[in-house]
């Protein structure tokens, strides 16, 4: 009965529980049918999920898997018969009863007596034998040959009980007296030897075993597949796990330096706030000083006026006319004395200063400039120069030196073209003084001389082009930002190039320098790049605010800004990337300032022009301290440049004005 501490009839159960229970009844299975997925379900239940289930649709979902089981053709009752779980079913039935621990409840199947004990089991006619019908099997010639085992020769092992039904051959459904013998390929179904004949004559036919075999081969072929696809599987999931710690390091060390990096950036950034609040506080403090100096002063010379005109007064009104004309030279003397006291003036300029953010930095000090005095010779965010002292004294000398370099004389108009222009936005001229400029909203490119009262000599039309910079530069080439690219005529060769092509962002001003370095500026981007002449890429300039106004001077870009950044003008130095200046040109009187075009004199001279009113072009010094209104009333000025016989041109929409200058009278 046992081995080991293992009992049969724990052996039976388990296999009861794991194999032979439909999921859906939880009990032994009763005639199982096979649904297409391979699970196998009671014929009763499957009976019972097809009426739940919607009976107009021929699909039968299984419980399990959801997969669908095609009944288009047949109904559930022809479903395929699970013949194996049968056999395992009567197989654990008939174990049950013999290894149960009431053997006298096995009774005998054969005889119509009931409660006859059964002492024997027939293996051809699958009964439990009693007594008496096991004589008959020893008398009865038919029954003679039939084999029969004790109940105890199964209960002791001797004997294995194996079910009939793995032995079933199942019978043709149209001949029932035959069974199903050979199999058709070509329909891919089994049949007897009528149907084989009458159904499947010109088919490829073989007998049942011979198609088991080739179906047994197929098997293991699909199954030496299906494990090489399993292998395969579980060696991506394997590398899935992998670049998943992979992917894990990755993430924990980009993290790391991400932090590490903010804590850089916080620690740079604390330490810029660190000396900008120390520069501030300095500014600050020399200022307050003197505005403090100046009260002071101020003060005092007010209270020695105040006693001194006292004492005149009261010697005035208490002496008498004798000693009055005694005194009367001191009495002059002193009143004409504070008569030439002058107060001690505290510039306006050093109340007012302020912070401006910058994209690579946490910003810097931007100052009233003195009126008439050169500002700061050092970028900004390296500290404000403060006007006292010596150093105001030094400012002042190499101011008055730089007005005797700096051209004198009034701007005079002394033509003005408007020969069917439109929108005349950009203009460049040549070595002979050729002017050319280019009409935006007529795609046209108009060439004159000044000197012949501005007629036009020719009018190129170009379909499809819109100008956004129109130079020439010292060799005579003519360099045009046309549409997204720059392109370059001379010499009969066109050199184009597209640049912010890598970036994706769109280039919008142009500026040529004297050695031919080109300088291009983008939209809302805050970036400027320069090329060679050739399209070479060179470096990008940090440039916050620049848009399509943008001069050289020497190795310096120069470029004007409007809002929503503060309207300034803004010097650039090439080679280092570093400002040179930053000047707050905002018109306190009317905030829309609104600086335009830029351009720049041999002597540095820097020109501005501006919407303001009428139109104004402004004149700044090389670095940057404003030297007055230079032109009013020349219309919505936006291009300019100075030409080579010093003379001024002006864009101005429906208008091109040129400018000389003339001696003042």
């Amino acid at each position: 009965m046992a081995t080991g501490g293992i009992t049969v009839e724990s052996v039976l159960g388990k296999i009861s529980r794991d194999h032979l229970e439909c999921a859906v009844c939880s009990d032994n299975f009763k005639n199982p049918k096979v649904l297409d997925c391979l699970h196998t379900f009671c014929l009763k239940c499957l009976r019972e999920m097809r009426t739940r289930q919607d009976p107009k649709n021929k699909k039968l979902i299984c419980p399990i898997c959801r997969k669908e089981t095609n009944l288009e053709k047949i109904e559930v009752d022809d479903l395929p018969h699970n013949f194996t779980l049968d056999a395992l079913v009567d197989e654990l039935y008939v174990h049950q009863k013999l290894l149960g621990t009431e053997p006298s409840r096995v009774t005998c199947q054969s005889c119509e007596e009931e409660d006859q004990t059964a002492v024997s089991r027939c293996m051809d006619c699958d009964h439990f034998l009693c007594q008496d019908c096991q004589r008959a099997h020893g008398r009865l010639a038919a029954l003679r040959s039939h084999t029969t085992y004790t109940l105890d020769q199964f209960r002791s092992g001797e004997i294995v009980y194996t079910s009939k039904l793995r032995e079933h051959i199942p019978k043709c459904q149209k001949h029932l007296d035959q069974s199903l013998s050979i199999y058709c390929n070509t329909c891919e179904q089994m049949a007897c030897t009528t149907c084989s004949v009458l159904n499947h004559g010109q088919h490829a036919l073989v007998g049942i075993p011979e198609a088991y075999d080739n179906f047994k081969q197929q098997v293991a072929d699909l199954v030496s597949k299906v494990k090489n696809k399993t292998k395969e599987l579980q060696d991506a999931k394997d590398t899935a796990n992998m670049l998943q710690k992979k992917l894990d390091t990755s993430f924990a060390e980009t993290t790391r330096k991400i932090s590490q990096k903010a804590n850089d950036v916080v620690a740079k950034l604390i330490d810029e706030e660190r000396k900008l609040t120390q520069e501030t506080e300095k500014i600050y403090k020399e200022r307050s000083e003197t505005f403090n100096t100046s009260a002071v002063k101020n003060s005092n010379k007010a209270d020695h006026s105040e006693q001194k005109l006292a004492d005149v007064c009261s010697l005035m009104a208490e002496t008498n006319c004798y000693e009055v004309l005694d005194l009367k030279q001191k009495i002059l003397s002193n009143l004409k004395e504070l008569t030439k006291k002058k107060p001690t003036i505290a510039p306006e300029y050093l109340s007012l200063f302020h912070f401006e953010e910058e994209e690579d930095s946490i910003g810097e000090l931007v100052l009233k400039d003195p009126p008439s005095i050169v500002p700061q010779t050092r970028p900004l965010h390296s500290g404000a120069a403060v006007y006292n002292g010596e150093e105001r004294v030094s400012q002042i000398l190499k101011q008055l030196s730089l007005q005797t370099s700096v051209k004198q004389g009034r701007w005079v108009k002394k033509t003005e073209v408007s020969d069917q222009l439109v929108n005349a936005c950009y203009v460049g001229v040549f070595a002979n003084n050729k002017i050319v400029a280019s009409d935006y909203d007529n795609n046209t490119i108009v060439t004159f001389f000044p000197l012949r009262k501005g007629k036009r000599q020719f009018q190129v039309a170009l379909n499809y082009v819109r100008f956004h910079g129109l130079i020439v530069n010292r060799n005579d080439k003519l360099i045009a930002l046309a549409n997204t690219s720059v392109n370059v005529y001379g010499d009969d060769l066109c050199v184009k190039f597209t640049p912010g092509t890598k970036l994706n962002i769109k280039p919008v001003g142009i500026a040529v320098s004297k050695d031919n370095i080109i300088a291009v500026s983008y939209e809302g981007t805050g970036k400027i790049s320069l090329h060679k002449l050739d399209g070479t890429f060179i470096k990008i300039l940090t440039a916050k605010g620049v848009h399509r106004y943008l001069t050289f001077h020497n190795n310096n870009v120069i470029y004007t800004r409007t809002k929503p950044c503060s309207q300034s003008l803004v010097s650039i130095d090439c080679s280092t990337g570093k400002k040179v200046f930053t000047v707050d040109i905002d018109d306190n009187d009317n905030s829309n300032t609104d600086p335009t075009g830029v351009c720049c004199d041999n002597d540095g001279s820097i020109y501005v022009a501006s919407h303001r009113h009428t139109g104004e072009i402004h004149h700044f010094g090389p670095m940057g301290e404003h030297m007055g209104l230079a032109i009013k009333g020349c219309g919505k000025a936006r291009n300019i440049l100075i030409t080579p016989g010093d003379e001024l041109v002006v864009a101005a929409g429906d208008t091109i004005n040129v400018y000389h200058r003339v001696p003042d009278s």
